[in-house]
């Protein structure tokens, strides 16, 4: 199992699900990938987040949406060294802040970011936590990838779907394995 005790800056390091039935996701993923969602610490601490789990090793995030009326959605982290110079990166690039860095418990500090797509993604510098202890391997994420209504300045690319046939997308970006997105690293 390749197993990680951190990350390089620019490279996705962890991802999150908000949803509006916390536990019903976490049944649905403990069915589908064999993962548990231990209760995290004190509600008011931790705002209800807690970890997805397989064979006691941290593969994602779980907790509540955060407004009423909010879908459920994954959401990328991308690790960083210094969490307040990409949020400057991020302004200077013609994206939008929507949270300044902050800090997580003793966890790591994190920040919200808009493209000027209206993709969000979010940085995350590490202090206790460092992003999922497991990539790469089944049940765990090894696949980071950004999908936009708005092709303006993006080029035509063509992918491959999981049965190994091209097709052509107007609005993807180049597609890459976790760790290896060039734009990442420009990023952090």
């Amino acid at each position: 199992m390749p197993e990680r005790t951190d990350y390089k800056p620019g490279t996705p390091s962890w991802v999150d699900l908000a949803s509006p039935d916390p536990d019903g996701s976490a049944r649905f993923y403990g069915g589908l990938f064999g993962w548990d969602a231990p209760e995290g610490g004190p509600v008011e601490e931790t705002g209800g987040y807690r970890m997805f789990r397989r064979e006691g090793k941290n593969v994602a995030g779980l907790g509540p949406t955060q407004a009423e009326g909010q879908p459920a959605m994954w959401t990328t982290y991308v690790s960083t060294d210094d969490a307040e110079a990409v949020a400057g990166k991020v302004r200077e690039a013609g994206g939008r802040v929507m949270m300044e860095p902050f800090d997580v418990l003793a966890a790591g500090r994190m920040a919200v970011f808009v493209d000027p797509g209206g993709a969000f993604i979010c940085i995350w510098q590490p202090l206790d936590h460092h992003g999922a202890d497991v990539v790469n391997e089944p049940s765990s994420f090894c696949w980071n990838e950004l999908a936009t209504r708005t092709s303006t300045g993006r080029r035509r690319s063509t992918a491959r779907s999981s049965a190994g046939t091209a097709r052509r997308t107007p609005t993807a970006t180049p597609r890459t394995r976790s760790g290896s997105s060039a734009a990442a690293r420009s990023a952090a």
